[in-house]
C-alpha cells in the first residue's frame, strides 16, 4: 500500500509540527519534520491536569520554539468541538485548546484513526504476521485494532483517488461468548458490569478479568500473568489463550463488518508487552471461527504493526496531505 500511495500523489513537505497519542494511561508527543517523527516522549496523564499541560512539559522538554501546527490523536470519540476522553478524565474544546497553544491549525482524531493514516505508509518490515503467513493483498479496504488501555477500532476504503478513513467505536460493542470456557468469563465480568464490552476483555486489564474468572485467587496485574505463563504456569497460559481468542475473535467481527479484505492490522500496547505469551494460534482460531463465513475470513490476513510510534506518524501524514480525511475534525477552516 505504500507504493500505490505514493503513486497517487506525493506529499507536500510540512514544517516541524507537533504531533501527539494520548490514551488512557500515556501521552506521546513528538516533533513531525523532514517527513519523519524526532524527539518522542512519553508522559503519564495522571501526572498532569490537562491536555494543554503535557503539552506545556513537552516543549520545554525538547527546548525549541513552539511550532504553528499540530495533531492530536485521542483515545475517545472527537464528533465536536468539546472532547470528552473515556478513559482518561480530561476534556478540552478544541477551538479553546487552539487558542491556548497559540497555533494556526489543529488537526484533533480518534487515535484509530491516526494508526489507519499509517497504514498505507508501513514499510514491510514494520508489519508482521499474526497466525498466517499471508501477505497484506491487494483490495479497497483494511482495519485497524488498538488494544492497550481501552479497545479502538477504525477502517480505511480506498474510493478511486485516496484512502477515506472512518473512526467507530466498536470496542464498545457486546462481548459475545463462543465457548463453555468464554461463557465462564462473561457471568464472572456480569457481577462486575452492568454491560460487558469487548473493550473490558480485550483491553489489557482484561487479561486480569479473564484470569480471575478462570479461578485465580487473587487478582494479577497482566504483566505478572505473563511472567506465570512463561514459567509454565498451566492457569495463566490458558488464561492468555482465551484473551487471544476473544481479541481474534472481535477482530474476525471487525473484518466482517468493514469487509476488511486487506487485512486486520493490530497496534496498540498489549501485544508486545505479551510477548511469546500471545497465543497467534488461538487467535486466528477465534478470527476465522465464524460458520459460513470462515472460509472468506481465511483468506483475511491478521498483520501486527511493530512500528515504535505508528499513531504519531499517521498525524504526520495527516499533516502533509490533502486526503485521508476521514473522522477528522479541525478547529480552523
Amino acid at each position: 500500500m505504500k507504493k500505490e500511495t505514493q503513486q497517487i500523489r506525493e506529499a507536500a513537505a510540512v514544517g516541524p509540527a507537533v504531533v501527539a497519542d494520548i490514551g488512557g494511561t500515556n501521552a506521546r508527543f513528538g516533533l513531525w519534520n523532514d517527513g519523519r517523527v524526532q524527539h518522542v516522549h512519553r508522559y503519564l496523564c495522571a501526572d498532569f491536569d490537562s491536555v494543554a499541560a503535557v503539552y506545556a512539559t513537552y516543549l520545554r522538554d525538547i527546548e525549541i520554539a513552539a511550532p504553528r501546527r499540530a495533531a492530536l490523536a485521542i483515545a475517545t470519540p472527537v464528533t465536536a468541538d468539546i472532547v470528552r476522553m473515556t478513559n482518561c478524565p480530561w476534556e478540552f474544546s478544541i477551538e479553546g485548546l487552539q487558542r491556548a497553544l497559540g497555533l494556526d491549525d489543529l488537526k484533533v482524531v480518534n487515535d484509530l484513526a491516526a494508526l489507519a493514516h499509517a497504514v498505507p505508509y508501513l514499510a514491510a518490515s514494520s508489519v508482521e504476521s499474526v497466525g498466517t503467513l499471508r501477505e497484506p493483498k491487494a483490495g479497497r479496504s483494511f482495519a485497524v485494532i488498538g488494544a492497550g488501555t481501552g479497545l479502538g477500532v477504525a477502517s480505511a476504503v480506498h474510493d478511486g483517488n485516496e484512502w477515506r478513513v472512518h473512526a467507530s467505536e466498536g470496542g464498545h460493542s457486546s462481548f459475545a461468548p463462543t465457548s463453555e470456557i468464554e461463557d465462564v468469563v462473561l457471568r464472572h465480568a456480569n457481577n462486575v458490569w452492568a454491560h460487558v464490552s469487548y473493550e473490558r476483555l480485550a483491553c489489557g486489564e482484561g487479561i486480569s478479568v479473564i484470569h480471575r474468572a478462570l479461578g485465580a485467587h487473587r487478582d494479577h496485574e497482566p504483566a505478572e500473568i505473563v511472567c506465570l505463563a512463561e514459567q509454565g504456569n498451566g492457569h495463566a497460559i490458558e488464561s492468555l489463550r482465551t484473551y487471544s481468542r476473544i481479541l481474534g475473535n472481535f477482530a474476525g467481527n471487525v473484518a466482517l463488518m468493514f469487509a476488511a479484505t486487506m487485512g486486520v492490522y493490530l497496534g496498540g500496547g498489549v501485544l508486545g508487552k505479551l510477548r511469546h505469551s500471545f497465543d497467534a494460534d488461538a487467535f486466528r482460531e477465534g478470527f476465522v471461527g465464524k460458520g459460513r463465513f470462515t472460509a472468506w475470513l481465511n483468506e483475511i490476513p491478521t498483520l501486527r504493526i511493530l512500528a515504535a510510534y505508528p499513531e504519531l506518524d499517521g498525524l504526520g501524514h495527516l499533516l502533509e496531505t490533502s486526503g485521508l480525511r476521514g473522522s477528522t475534525r479541525t478547529s480552523a477552516p
